[in-house]
């Protein structure tokens, strides 16, 4: 039960954010624009679930803290 509780909140976060793009966005006529809105509403939502519960992923917020900020490291020493 407790390795098919992320996969079904996985999904469901999935199914609404296909609904808000089909429902707020109005673009049923193109698929492309629908899929890549979506998709970012999902990734979105995913990375402020992970956030919030880092467990689901064998992690705890410490080290999602820390690797954003070796990522930004990274980004603003490649702009240099």
């Amino acid at each position: 039960c407790h390795q098919a509780l992320p996969v079904a909140c996985f999904i469901l976060l999935a199914l609404f954010s296909g609904f808000i793009s089909r429902v707020y966005f109005k673009q049923g006529s193109n698929i492309l624009v629908n899929l890549f809105i979506s998709g970012f509403i999902y990734t979105a939502m995913v990375a402020v679930a992970t956030y919030l519960f880092p467990i689901i992923f064998g992690l705890e917020r410490k080290h999602i803290g820390d690797a954003l900020v070796k990522i930004r490291k990274m980004v603003l020493r490649d702009r240099s």
